[in-house]
């Protein structure tokens, strides 16, 4: 197990990391490799081979489903999906994000992805040949490598080679994150043989997927990283060191899933760190950010500064996670608060705590879903009636009952 126990956590760390995909996993690793206390939280709960589902209907059991402001479903299951009037997305719960249930693909970008504007002046420097050490050093300990040739015959890969020939353009086979033969990993883990059973994206019950379970989280462990899981980040909010250079930049506050404390309004955990990594995914990630804009220390500018992270691509990490033992450069791998505070209207988004008339993005259908008994009253007074009318009729019939027993024994 990675998991620490609850009484080991400490009230300050040099970095806090939040999430434990691709992007947690990596910083995390990079950052307790330089010597750095650090603390991951991940808000799912830690599996491994042999506890992912087998079938439907244990898969069915193991889904949490949000829609229209809801959830259905344990807090900690695998499979988290998200519906909306526009997209639907499906994120991995769990110990490793959503490298447990993703097809492992692992494909370079091109080198023109990296031309764009809107990436950091250093990665637009390095561009794809400057990254590929990177890669390199990422597709090692993921252990990337195409399906073997001398594998057993796989009839969809056939079959797209022949629509391959018939177009006349080569075929590639994909390097997958998955190891075909026992071996020992970059982490020092002991990996089986893939044995063909196409349960990648349902979750690896043989350990041969080489999730970020299999390595980078390992390795952080290996290095003095403490990793909690079930604990969901609430906020990040300014800790004592933005008025005093002795303390901590920040406060991660956080609450442990399922433990049924925020039913009863107790105190809220936190812990304070000089770094914050925010890496749980494109909804997690944003979730927090949108939750902590109502608790930004400087109301002017309303964004964090520099000693906040958020990556959304692993990459990114990799490349800050180079520089961590030297000293912390994350203005230029970070995206700032203010992006996706842009996306949102100018409704004040409401978080635990705060006061009752701020609101969230979507409590208007919330508040629409909590009057539906509302919508026509006129059903519920309906019913009261009929009770009522049954009540009198039954009332009624017994008195006449009672009247006839009476009347018979005078006689």
């Amino acid at each position: 197990m990675l998991s620490a126990d609850e009484g080991s956590i400490e009230s300050r760390y040099d970095v806090v990391v939040i999430g434990s995909g691709y992007g947690g996993a990596i910083a995390a690793s990079r950052f307790a490799r330089a010597g750095k206390r650090v603390c991951l939280l991940e808000r799912g709960a830690e599996r491994w081979p042999g506890d992912y589902p087998e079938n439907l209907w244990s898969a069915a059991r193991d889904t949490q489903i949000h829609a229209r402001g809801r959830r259905y479903g344990s807090p900690l299951s695998l499979y988290d999906m998200r519906f909306d009037d526009e997209v639907n997305v499906l994120v991995g719960c769990g110990l490793g994000g959503t490298s447990l249930i993703n097809a492992s693909v692992a494909l370079r970008p091109l080198g023109a992805v990296f031309e764009d504007q809107r990436w950091p002046t250093e990665i637009r420097e390095l561009g794809g040949d400057g990254l590929a050490p990177y890669f390199e050093r990422a597709e090692r300990w993921l252990g990337s490598n195409p399906y073997p040739a001398e594998g057993p015959s796989l009839p969809k890969l056939e079959a797209l080679g022949v629509i391959a020939e018939s177009l006349g353009v080569p075929m590639e086979r994909a390097p997958v994150n998955v190891t075909f033969g026992e071996t020992t990993n970059a982490a020092g883990v002991t990996q089986p043989a893939c044995n063909n059973c196409g349960n990648c994206i349902s979750g690896c019950n043989v350990g041969s997927k080489n999730t970020v379970l299999m390595n980078y989280l390992p390795d952080a462990a290996h290095h003095g990283a403490q990793i909690f899981t079930e604990r969901s980040v609430d906020w990040i909010e300014e800790g004592p060191g933005r008025r005093s250079d002795s303390s901590a930049l920040w406060r991660v506050v956080f609450h442990q899933v399922g433990s049924g404390r925020r039913r009863f309004h107790a105190p809220r955990q936190f812990v304070h760190a000089d770094l914050v990594v925010v890496a749980a995914g494109t909804m997690g990630s944003t979730e927090i950010m949108l939750r902590s804009r109502e608790r930004v220390i400087d109301e002017e500018e309303r964004c964090f500064d520099r000693s906040i992270c958020v990556a959304h691509v692993h990459l990114l990490l990799m490349v800050a996670a180079t520089d961590a033992g030297r000293q912390y450069r994350t203005r230029e791998y970070g995206t700032r608060l203010t992006c996706p505070a842009l996306l949102v209207d100018r409704r004040r988004p409401r978080h635990h705590g705060a006061t009752p008339h701020r609101r969230e993005p979507g409590d208007d259908k919330i508040q629409r879903l909590d009057r539906r008994g509302q919508r026509h009253p006129h059903r519920r007074r309906r019913t009261n009636v009929l009770v009522s009318a049954d009540a009198a009729r039954t009332t009624a019939h017994r008195d006449a009952r009672v009247g006839d027993r009476q009347s018979r024994s005078r006689t």
